[in-house]
């Protein structure tokens, strides 16, 4: 199951956003998934803690529907195959950074760009998608 959370540094970022959700787990000192038992799910805001290495662990989903509801970003991760560059593997695409171009270091692209000869893609959909994520919030942090 632990494939389906975030990983502590994007969840700690996360947290640095306003991430406020209620999660199934949370990240402690350590940087291991700690489970919640019982029925109290881990919520950001409700803990006063001093440690600040403390973050609620979001499921991918969970993080990516709290870009799509606070900042009306949405993603897709596509397969990519082209035989002509001699390359196939996912991609990203992001909708509704109201014009931003994104294609930084040539692995991501906004709305239906075709990517250049060149472009990167990742061999494994869990790699994009955490990289998605990491974009995501670099993208908020950088607005």
């Amino acid at each position: 199951m632990n494939k389906e959370f975030a990983p502590y540094e994007p969840s700690l970022a996360l947290k640095e956003l306003g991430f406020d959700e209620p999660c199934f787990g949370y990240y402690g000192e350590n940087q291991k998934l700690i489970w919640k038992s019982g029925y109290e799910p881990w919520i950001n805001s409700e803990r006063n803690l001093v440690d600040n290495h403390f973050a609620a662990g979001p499921t991918y989903s969970q993080a990516f529907r709290w870009f799509r509801e606070k900042y009306n970003i949405s993603y897709s991760i596509d397969w990519m195959s082209r035989s002509l560059e001699f390359y196939n593997g996912y991609y990203v695409h992001f909708r509704g950074i109201n014009g931003n171009k994104i294609n930084q270091e040539n692995f991501m692209v906004l709305n239906d760009e075709l990517p250049p000869k060149g472009y990167g893609v990742y061999k494994t959909y869990e790699e994009a998608e955490l990289a998605c994520l990491i974009k995501l919030i670099e993208i908020v942090k950088n607005k």
